[in-house]
């Protein structure tokens, strides 16, 4: 009983780590954001995501949008048409990468362990990164650029997770957007 609720533990921290979202900001020091009011979709981006699967995919395109959407009307921002203050830019990528699992020290005092060798353990998964541009629109100036990147593994294929990790990304990256006019 004790082992399956070790291994209960050692799952859900391996989970948590995998989990792992890394959510950074720039802000532009001159950059007035209590002057800002409304905003409007930039050029559409022409680069490929590096995933196929993204690549064409309009779901995402509709979640991020979405999100972007959600938060910037919570922050008394209006999407227009027409001579907005801000430009809203987005891009995402996927990279596959490769981490190799650091060896055991643990094993190394216990005796039945002796003259066996281990081998370090390669894992591949997938980084996806998560871009927003915010650039004013009358100077065309960048004022505030979020990023999110975690793993992407399990993600590209399931919609419904897509969903939620790009909008849990987004809603990541705007808890450091500035504030603006209330």
């Amino acid at each position: 009983m004790r082992a399956l609720g070790l291994l209960a533990i050692i799952a859900a921290v391996t989970l948590a780590g995998c989990a792992t979202r890394i959510v950074s900001s720039h802000v532009e020091l001159n950059a007035d954001f209590a002057t800002y009011r409304t905003y409007d979709w930039g050029p559409a981006d022409a680069l490929p995501t590096g995933d196929a699967r993204l690549d064409n995919n309009a779901f995402l395109r509709d979640y991020i949008q979405g999100a972007i959407e959600k938060e910037l009307a919570a922050r008394r921002l209006t999407l227009v048409s027409n001579d907005p203050d801000l430009l809203i830019h987005w891009h995402t990528t996927v990279a596959r990468e490769l981490d190799v699992e650091p060896h055991r020290r643990e094993y190394h005092g216990n005796p039945s362990w002796q003259g066996r060798t281990y081998e370090p353990e390669i894992v591949e998964y997938e980084t996806g990164t998560l871009l927003v541009d915010v650039l004013d629109a009358r100077s065309n100036r960048l004022v505030w650029r979020g990023w999110a990147r975690e793993n992407y593994s399990g993600v590209i294929d399931n919609q419904e997770r897509l969903r939620m990790t790009v909008v849990g990304a987004i809603a990541d990256l705007m808890k450091r957007f500035p504030k603006t006019a209330s």
